[in-house]
């Protein structure tokens, strides 16, 4: 957020046996809009989780420091 000024809230990821490939999507800050009140400073390793659900999606669940 504070290095492009954005904010992203989409992200396509797939996997195939050698890569994974991402697509993010975001937008431009607007203060009235988002009402940014803190930035997220690191992922950490705290309840990490990585797996697939019942319908063979994969799922990643990390908790995060502000």
């Amino acid at each position: 957020m504070a290095t492009r000024q954005m904010l992203f809230s989409r992200f396509d990821v797939s996997i195939d046996s050698e890569h994974l490939l991402a697509r993010v999507f975001g937008e431009k800050i607007d203060v009235k809009k988002h009402s940014p009140v803190v930035e997220v400073k690191a992922a950490t390793y705290t309840d990490l989780k990585v797996g697939q659900d019942k319908n063979g999606d994969w799922v990643v669940q990390c908790v995060v420091d502000v």
